[in-house]
């Protein structure tokens, strides 16, 4: 009778707890930017208790899948729930820079495992998932990406940060879901453009290419018919390989990841001096155009 009573009265508590647990998280994360550790794209994306992903879309792009706008946190049994909007970066030439769009709906849900749950713990596990505190995003997005926006952030823009605005998107959400991909053309070819460094002794020849794919269009950035220019600075090394990739002027909606992982399968026959292969440093503009 005991043992019964004393765990009808032990249930309500812990919910109660839970709720207030989840209103004080609320307060902390609801209406701020949450850079992700890793990116995947999807409506709906679940976490084990130690960070790793259990249910989760292809790993997405930085400009895509890497942030989220919280709009709500709850604490559930056995589990956090944020609910929000990805957050889309397109890049604005007016502006110079990447600007931040309302993108679809998406929910993250992160186990809380079987140990009590405490405000530390709910914090240590959404840390998991979530770069918090001190900690330096830059730390958690590709190569390609760290000089671009080390420089952005070396030359912050003049105006006042621009408001997040709703971008007008919302076939990307049936998309996302799993709906057919609408009938769009496809890119032109590319037209890698090397621009070697100049070498003081002796002629330096160009590389040049012979294996150059195509990288993919984004589904977002095809929903959305968004245009533009990818410029790439990379080394292309004695054996006509590319590395070190870097970007240098943005188009946004994940065009740029497409563009920079496609551009580390090209081949060319490497450039010369006086006669010998050596490496070199180009830039290449990826065009993605829609016709």
């Amino acid at each position: 009778m005991w043992i019964v009573l004393a765990l009808a009265l032990a249930a309500p508590l812990h919910a109660a707890s839970r709720q207030k647990m989840g209103r004080i998280l609320d307060k902390v994360y609801k209406g701020h930017d949450m850079a992700q550790r890793t990116f995947y794209g999807g409506a709906k994306v679940r976490y084990r208790a130690n960070g790793q992903a259990i249910h989760a879309g292809k790993p997405g792009a930085w400009t895509l899948d890497a942030e989220v706008l919280c709009k709500q946190l709850t604490v559930k049994h056995r589990k956090v729930v944020i609910e929000g909007r990805r957050l889309y970066f397109l890049y604005k030439k007016r502006r110079k820079r990447l600007v931040p769009y309302l993108g679809p709906k998406v929910e993250i849900d992160i186990a809380t495992g079987k140990a009590p749950v405490t405000l530390s713990l709910l914090q240590s596990e959404i840390a998991k998932v979530f770069v918090t505190g001190n900690e330096n995003s830059l730390l958690f997005i590709p190569d390609y990406w760290k000089n671009y926006l080390l420089r952005q952030a070396a030359e912050p823009p003049k105006p006042a940060k621009p408001k997040i605005v709703a971008v007008p998107l919302a076939a990307i959400t049936g998309l996302l879901n799993g709906a057919a991909k609408p009938s769009q053309p496809t890119p032109k070819p590319l037209k890698p453009l090397p621009t070697p460094q100049k070498k003081e002794n002796g002629k330096v020849t160009a590389p040049v290419p012979t294996h150059v794919p195509e990288p993919p269009y984004t589904g977002q950035a095809r929903v959305a018919k968004i245009e533009g220019n990818v410029l790439l600075a990379m080394i292309v090394n004695a054996a006509g390989k590319v590395t070190r990739v870097s970007i240098v002027r943005p188009v946004g909606m994940g065009l740029d990841d497409s563009a920079a992982q496609t551009v580390k399968k090209w081949r060319f026959k490497p450039a010369t001096r006086n006669g010998k292969p050596v490496a070199v440093k180009v830039k290449v503009e990826v065009a993605f155009k829609l016709y």
